[in-house]
């Protein structure tokens, strides 16, 4: 029998924070050092960042669905 992870949601908790405040950061700094002709790639920083989080947030919903709703 594997060992459940008892830290599992706090830990993907603190990650989906931290892309978070990636974005925000990210933001932060478009904004403050404004550039059009950079603003192409500034959104594709973005959409990774917000890609991975929603990944990791699918990944977590799954499990949970899994764990504690009742076939």
């Amino acid at each position: 029998m594997a060992k459940k992870e008892n830290n599992y949601y706090y830990d993907t908790f603190t990650k989906c924070i931290s892309y978070a405040c990636e974005a925000t950061a990210l933001l932060q700094s478009c904004v403050n050092n404004y550039d059009i002709s950079a603003l192409k790639t500034e959104l594709d920083k973005m959409h990774v960042i917000e890609h991975t989080a929603d990944g990791a947030k699918h990944e977590m919903m799954e499990r949970l669905m899994k764990e504690f709703l009742p076939p």
